[in-house]
Order: C-alpha cells, then structure tokens, then sequence
C-alpha cells in the first residue's frame, strides 16, 4: 500500500475519534442550547485543535 493510502485511512481513524469523542460530555452540557454546545464543539474542533 503507498503511504498516500496508508496517511489517508490514518486521518480518517483520528477524524472518527475525534467526532465520536464530540459527544462524551454529554451528560454535563445537559443545560445548554444546542446552539451553544454546537459553537463549542465547533470551536474546539475546527479552530483550537488543528
């Protein structure tokens, strides 16, 4: 496999994490709109990580 493959299954192993772990303080957000929790999670993943 060439490493242009191998480099592209890796990003989407680290994208699908990233997604899943989008929802794991669920249970703490419970309060807010989801306009908020969405801004947030936008900010966070679009903004500060990359």
């Amino acid at each position: 496999m060439s490493n242009a493959i191998t480099m592209g299954i890796f990003w989407h192993l680290i994208g699908a994490a990233s997604a899943a772990c989008f929802y794991a303080p669920f249970k703490k957000v419970k309060k807010w709109s989801w306009e908020t929790m969405w801004s947030v999670g936008g900010i966070v993943s679009w903004i500060i990580l990359p």
